[in-house]
């Protein structure tokens, strides 16, 4: 429960809000230089609070810090034209089976209605099991953002229109307030031109970079003949995870008509993980260049292996001959990790059934000492669905192995005998 591991920071950050900037650093340099080098409790933190703050905190304290749970907010509004008021009903739901959870929680909350070219901020106090609140505004509004800097620990729970969400969605200040939008815009879809019209906007002009890719993510689903376009020029975003992003939503359009750009990423771009997702990208709609292109990467170093690693699965994807002395290079260098020897291995699942020098070559890798590289051996073996490979591998089978390694062969042995009596 993210609310629970979090809580003790959540906390503070809501004492932050309650009593202001100044008071809150000025308690925390005073409770420091106090107590330096002393055992403390809570009680001489909230002490300092109140006497710094000259405020009486012990509700705040008791209902966060002595008791236990969150408030649960369900919030229902109406604006009345003849009041020009907006009237917010708040409910706070939560249930206390146990005498842990107050019923009620009081809850200084902003909260900010939004019109067109004018904005209002009314402080509320939430201290009951249903309140009401009647907030002047000369018009209704816009978007209403409950919680407006959005510190509060809650559950929370009000209904807006698809209008107000994609409003939200681009002009909401805080990051969590924006990418909750997002998510309800994505949820219920009543308009789909106007949720992808906001997603490539916010794709592109977004300050924040995990918004940009959560836009771009939901691009996927809900796409205008604009998108590709949008797509692309966010592949040339200053971040790389919305390049990334990008460019795995781009692939998702399965059209070789992108594939050149996919080139071009994979060759210039400086991130590993960009280059990785670029190949990838490729092998959805392969050409006939695809497997010359990405055939070059299996030579280049990055961290972990990230791109030959991409590279060897893409080229088990392209399921191409030309792979098999690549495949025999890497498998029998043993400078190369034994995960990188694995998946080079693996090609042969594919590209090297029935091939003689494959098959002789799979049979002399059984005396590799290297248990990962050895049980892929094994395990590619079965395959190779011939008595010859099958003699092998039960010649093996009478030595001492591990009991791994012995249960990759007697797996790899029925698939083979198994094959041989459906002949």
């Amino acid at each position: 429960n993210f609310i629970e591991y979090q809580k003790a920071a959540l906390v503070l950050h809501q004492l932050r809000q309650i009593i202001g900037d100044n008071s809150f650093f000025d308690i925390l340099h005073q409770f420091l230089h106090r107590f330096a080098f002393q055992s403390v409790v809570t009680e001489d933190f909230q002490r300092i609070a109140e006497e710094i703050s000259r405020q009486d905190l012990g509700w705040f304290f008791q209902q966060w810090l002595y008791r236990g749970g969150h408030p649960k907010l369900k919030v229902m509004r109406e604006y009345r034209p003849e009041d020009k008021k907006l009237y917010l009903y708040v409910e706070q739901t939560q249930e206390d089976s146990a005498g842990v959870i107050p019923l009620a929680f009081r809850l200084p909350v902003k909260v900010e209605l939004i019109g067109k070219n004018l904005s209002a901020t009314e402080k509320i106090l939430i201290h009951s099991r249903r309140d009401t609140f009647a907030i002047p505004f000369p018009k209704r509004p816009l978007a209403i953002r409950f919680d407006k800097s959005n510190y509060l620990i809650k559950d929370f729970q009000m209904v807006q229109s698809e209008d107000e969400w994609l409003y939200l969605a681009q002009n909401d200040p805080t990051v969590p307030g924006r990418l909750r939008a997002i998510e309800e815009i994505t949820d219920e879809v009543l308009d789909t031109v106007k949720v992808a019209a906001t997603l490539e906007k916010i794709a592109i002009s977004d300050p924040f970079r995990a918004v940009r890719e959560e836009a771009i993510y939901y691009l996927r689903d809900f796409s205008s003949p604009n998108t590709p376009g949008v797509l692309v020029q966010a592949c040339k975003d200053k971040n790389s995870g919305v390049r990334r992003a990008a460019v795995n939503a781009l692939g998702s359009y399965y059209d070789k008509k992108y594939n050149p750009i996919f080139r071009k990423i994979a060759r210039t771009d400086s991130s590993y993980h960009v280059i990785e997702a670029a190949l990838f990208a490729l092998s959805n709609v392969k050409d006939d260049s695809t497997f010359d292109f990405v055939s070059q990467f299996v030579n280049m170093d990055s961290d972990n292996d990230i791109i030959r690693t991409a590279a060897f699965y893409v080229l088990d994807f392209l399921d191409d001959e030309q792979s098999i002395p690549i495949a025999m290079q890497f498998a029998s260098d043993t400078t190369n990790s034994p995960y990188i020897r694995s998946l080079a291995l693996g090609l042969f699942r594919k590209v090297g059934v029935g091939k003689p020098e494959v098959e002789s070559f799979l049979i002399k890798a059984l005396a590799e000492k290297n248990k990962i590289v050895l049980k892929k051996a094994i395990d590619v073996l079965g395959s190779f669905k011939n008595r010859r490979v099958l003699a092998a591998l039960e010649n093996m089978k009478k030595k001492k192995n591990p009991s791994d390694v012995e249960h990759k062969i007697d797996f790899s042995i029925r698939r083979i005998e198994s094959a041989l009596k459906r002949k």
